[in-house]
């Protein structure tokens, strides 16, 4: 935002301008005609057209029109005396212009457009396009409206207002305008979290008693305390955004009345292909109609590039009954500097996915409530917990937003394809190129987001991308069948240089050597307040740089591949503690969760993760007490899928912060009354590598879980983290076994009643139930957990693992394979050239044939049987097994020439067993 003193410099020179000036200059070669010298326009009901040529000045308010159509041009009169109130049921700009100001002569009188369509059945068609009740729509047309400038449209706090308080110093001197409302922003937990009904938020509107310079005089005193300073090196500023402006589009009052018809069904704006829409400091009042496609307060609806040239600047929408501004098919817009307050579904929003290279810059976005009292009234699923900002191409730049009292701040919601949401039997050939989650990201920077219900940011779970498929018309796709819940497809955020590159099978290009990657870094994000976690990305490449974070149940989590966070601030409780709310962190605090992988930390400081939660687990009436720890790092708790092993932290600062916490690796419940499991194997074989010595004091350390099988005789306890340091020299990898036969049959106990199990030297056992689990009674087909692949002190190289089926079952195609992940710079570990284990592992009775990797030939990958364990140990040929009885024995090993060769996925080796020649 610009300073207040070239705002008001500029301001100055633009009104000395307009002195200078016709009061309202019209486009030559027009005729021009006053509104109050046409007698038929002046007639309740009248329905008015103002034809080419025409060049028509409002100079006064006429009675409420039945509809008007402008293919000329309507004027606003600049020098009117009085406010002007143009009522319509509809108003269609048809290749004509609408103008209340311009960007050189802005509107500095008071102006209305009021939608007061008496009959929501209403439905203004033209050329085939209907567009509903109570529009303003522009076809091939021109809208402009450019209000009164003032010093800005919002700003934040300057100090802390605590409850009661009648006044507020804000960050800069403004200009607003006694009587304007505003809106401050809630620097508390959503009210979900709080234990408050979320109807009634945290954010409060105001009324502006007097302004002086930076102070702002309030008509009644303050509801709640708004933080307003640094709150332990984090930012927790609350904005104050102006909601009034001088001129309005509103809906009657109709629609805010529940007994009316009309209710929630309020007016809109859309802006078709060929149309021009330039709005900047205008207010949006009661817009949208609930729960219906295509009737928002503000929509650009397929302009494509022509959206280039057309802004929303410094404008309000507020109160509105279905989301703020939707982008739909439109290119290169530029949104900035505008409050919207209080609406029903997500509110920034851009529809389908095809939308790129729009700016949203600068804007406030508050209050974002859920649709939760059916499927039905929702447009899409997530409806039910909205977003401030629902982003589903990331070819968009988004910079300096605010999120607040959304379910979610910022979530990119990416389709494979885009959805191709209201667009009937038009030709769509030209989307087969856009592939928005493989889209380079353009930016997103110095956003905020704080006091959300879950998340801050949040990069996954998009529509999918067949939503519309088998509805009788795409401008009715609706999927009123989906579930209601947060997501409906995971959603792999996986940017590359040429999204819609092509192999020679047709297939999507995948080889990083030739389709490589590059990294979306989320720059200066800062999340605080927020119910759930500040940072959930999903994907590959991805850096979150620099962050500030403070006040989540979690920091950040990264589900996700080649993905780190790069230096930044995350605190665990601020000192922003005006309202201290008792139980809000049951499960304790984390700063940085390990998932997935390979993913990491650097440089980041962590502050003020202390204190336990005594937590309780509940498997149907039975209940455990556990005890979590508040700690700076963490793994995602009771997770099904694995970590990989060389996960890391490393050049970290713990300032008053516990550094490490590991739930223990509780035994997985059934509740049959509940037809329910939580087998979670991922997190009870969490490890991860400190390269640096700056979590455990040992450069090349590890942190492992309480879990037996990963720790040896050079591992020890730190109780108070729960967890496991082992020296350097471990080596941890990931042992992985897949039942690839057609048919696959259950290796564990699909009751949960006999693991799959994995002993070490007669010694130590882990149990695993699958990875993930694929339900009650169905045949698990994955399994994977860490081990040690190395032993850090002077004894025999190797472990042998034996592997022991859950059943007497047998797989026909099995699959055993070792991973191991780079660390940071891209080294490996050291000692994993060369190092080995054994895995046995059952098979069926009869001949079985075992191939290296995955091309299953008797010439090239075959393995030869060797007549004893001894013999398989010392084998270096990596192409043998030794079999004694119903179990084969696999040595498994890399060379240094196999991981020159891994790619982003680490270095791993495969062997399959099966009944079959070539596994045929």
């Amino acid at each position: 935002m610009k300073s207040s003193l070239s705002l008001g410099i500029a301001v100055a020179l633009a009104l000395a301008a307009c002195s200078q000036r016709p009061a309202n200059p019209v486009p030559p070669g027009t005729q021009v005609v006053k509104w109050s010298e046409k007698p038929e326009w002046n007639q309740v009901g009248a329905q008015v057209t103002i034809p080419q040529g025409t060049t028509a000045i409002l100079d006064q308010s006429p009675p409420a029109l039945r509809s008007l159509t402008i293919e000329g041009n309507l004027i606003f009169d600049r020098t009117a005396k009085e406010k002007l109130v143009l009522q319509s049921d509809w108003i269609m700009v048809h290749g004509g212009r609408l103008e209340v100001g311009t960007a050189d002569q802005p509107f500095t009188g008071q102006a209305e457009i009021v939608l007061t369509s008496n009959n929501p059945q209403d439905n203004l068609e033209h050329m085939g396009m209907k567009m509903g009740a109570k529009a303003l729509a522009v076809m091939g047309g021109v809208v402009e409206m450019n209000g009164r400038p003032l010093s800005s449209s919002w700003t934040r706090l300057a100090s802390t207002a605590t409850k009661g308080a009648t006044a507020i110093t804000l960050a800069q001197p403004v200009d607003w305008p006694v009587g304007a409302e505003i809106v401050i922003t809630s620097t508390d937990h959503y009210g979900w979290a709080a234990g408050i009904n979320p109807a009634n938020p945290r954010s409060e509107k105001a009324i502006v008693k007097a302004v002086n310079g930076s102070s702002v005089e309030l008509e009644r005193p303050l509801g709640f305390a708004h933080w307003g300073a640094e709150a332990s090196g984090v930012p927790e500023y609350a904005e104050v955004g102006l909601l009034s402006r001088n001129i309005v589009v509103r809906s009657d009052e109709k629609a805010k009345d529940p007994a009316s018809a009309s209710y929630q069904k309020g007016g809109h704006v859309m802006i078709m292909a060929g149309s021009q829409a330039r709005f900047n400091w205008v207010e949006f009042r009661n817009m949208g109609q609930k729960s219906t496609f295509g009737r928002y307060p503000v929509h650009f609806h397929q302009v494509s590039d022509q959206g280039e040239g057309s802004y929303l600047k410094n404008s309000s929408i507020r109160e509105s009954f279905n989301r703020c501004l939707v982008i739909h098919g439109t290119n290169k817009l530029l949104v900035e500097n505008n409050v919207a307050f209080d609406t029903l579904g997500h509110c920034f929003f851009l529809e389908e996915g095809s939308e790129t290279k729009n700016t949203l810059r600068g804007n406030l976005a508050v209050l974002v409530r859920p649709l939760k009292s059916s499927p039905e009234e929702r447009l899409i699923p997530s409806d039910n917990e909205p977003s401030a900002f629902w982003i589903t191409n990331p070819d968009n730049t988004i910079v300096g937003n605010v999120a607040v009292e959304a379910a979610v701040g910022f979530w990119y919601a990416l389709p494979y394809r885009p959805i191709p949401f209201g667009r009937g039997t038009q030709d769509l050939t030209w989307m087969d190129s856009i592939y928005p989650r493989r889209t380079p990201l353009a930016g997103f920077e110095g956003n905020v987001a704080h006091s959300n219900m879950s998340n801050g940011l949040f990069v996954d779970s998009g529509l999918k991308s067949n939503l519309c498929a088998n509805t009788a018309s795409r401008n009715t796709c609706k999927d009123h069948n989906a579930p209601a819940q947060l997501d409906d497809e995971t959603t792999g955020f996986d940017p590359r240089q040429n999204p819609s590159l092509t192999n020679s099978s047709g297939n999507l290009e995948n080889d990083p050597s030739k389709n490589p990657r590059v990294w979306a870094e989320f720059k200066d994000f800062v999340a605080y307040k927020n119910g759930v976690r500040g940072v959930w990305l999903r994907g590959t490449y991805h850096k979150l740089v620099n962050p500030k974070l403070a006040d989540n149940a979690i920091g950040a989590t990264f589900a996700s591949n080649l993905s780190y966070l790069e230096g930044g601030l995350i605190v665990g409780e601020s000192t922003n503690n005006l309202t201290k709310i008792s139980g809000l962190w049951i499960t304790g605090l984390v700063g940085f969760e390990h998932y997935d992988g390979h993913v990491g930390a650097s440089g980041t400081v962590f502050r003020n993760f202390s204190g336990t939660h005594p937590r309780e687990v509940y498997c149907g009436s039975a209940k455990t007490t556990i005890t979590t720890r508040n700690a700076a790092i963490g793994t995602l708790r009771w997770t099904s899928f694995g970590l990989s092993g060389q996960n890391f932290i490393q050049n970290v600062t713990f300032d008053n912060a516990n550094p490490v916490n590991y739930d223990d690796p509780l035994e997985p419940c059934f509740d049959p009354a509940n037809d329910r499991e939580d087998p979670h194997d991922g997190y009870r074989s969490a490890v991860f590598y400190d390269p640096m010595g700056s979590v455990t004091g040992s450069a090349g350390s590890s942190v492992v879980v309480k879990n037996d099988f990963l720790v040896n005789a050079n591992c020890s306890l730190n109780s108070s983290w729960n967890a496991y340091i082992c020296n350097p020299g471990n080596l941890y990898a990931t042992l992985s076994i897949s039942n690839e036969q057609a048919s696959p049959v259950a290796l564990a106990g699909t009751d949960l009643s006999s693991p799959l199990t994995i002993t070490r030297d007669a010694g130590p056992q882990t149990k695993l139930w699958g990875t993930p689990r694929d339900g009650l009674n169905v045949p698990n087909t994955y399994f994977e957990s860490r081990l040690i692949a190395k032993r850090g002190d002077s004894s025999a190289n190797d472990y042998t693992y034996r592997v022991h089926f859950g059943t007497l079952n047998r797989s026909a195609k099995l699959r055993v394979g070792l991973n191991y992940r780079r660390l940071p710079g891209g080294s490996f570990p050291a000692g994993t050239a060369g190092s080995w284990v054994i895995v046995g592992v059952p098979v069926p009775s009869g001949p079985v044939w075992v191939y290296r990797n995955y091309y299953f030939s008797e010439q090239y990958n075959k393995s030869t049987p060797l007549s004893s364990l001894d013999a398989l140990r010392a084998d270096t040929s990596g192409k043998a097994f030794y079999r004694e009885g119903d179990v084969v024995y696999l040595k498994l090993s890399l060379s240094q020439q196999d991981l020159d060769k891994a790619g982003d996925y680490g270095a791993s080796v495969n062997y399959h067993l099966c009944s079959t020649l070539e596994c045929k």
